[in-house]
């Protein structure tokens, strides 16, 4: 194994910590929206798929990857406070905010010189199109437990 860690391999074990703090986020999730929670559970195991096709690419280019989310794991944390609010849409948002965290930071992975081509191909194929699709969902279920204004039929805005 190399002794000095490659800009592809860190930038690939950074995504991978994404993915494994995503998908806590998540489980937890699942745990308080009892009515949502096929979607969410659906939702987090494409997280684990792409984590477990993250850390198959880790150990392609010979490094070993993350034990666990590092810095990520405060998105969990995120989701827990979300629901003291006691709101649905609360929790939502914090997953919809980092779905478009996640897209954005994908998006910036491509343009890395160093990342190999068969990577790149992976994120744009399919890790993308289905964290766009992940955002769609969520949107929709937050439209669908908007909060009502008081003494109207008008849903209040907050996602």
């Amino acid at each position: 194994m190399p002794l000095s860690i490659s800009p592809a391999a860190r930038c690939l074990d950074a995504l991978f910590r994404y993915e494994l703090a995503a998908a806590r986020c998540y489980l937890l999730a699942e745990t308080f929206l009892i009515a949502e929670r096929d979607t969410l559970s659906t939702i987090r195991r494409s997280h684990e798929v792409a984590a477990a096709t993250l850390h198959n690419q880790i150990l392609i280019l010979d490094h070993p990857p993350s034990d666990g989310p590092g810095l990520w794991g405060a998105l969990p944390t995120l989701v827990t406070a979300s629901t003291a609010l006691c709101a649905c849409w609360a929790v939502l948002t914090v997953l919809i905010g980092s779905e478009r965290h996640g897209i954005a930071t994908y998006s910036a992975a491509c343009r890395i010189p160093v990342l190999p081509s068969p990577v790149c191909i992976i994120f744009e194929s399919t890790l993308l199109p289905m964290m766009n699709g992940h955002v769609r969902t969520l949107e929709q279920l937050t439209a669908r437990s908007a909060v009502k204004r008081p003494g109207s039929d008008e849903p209040v805005r907050l996602a």
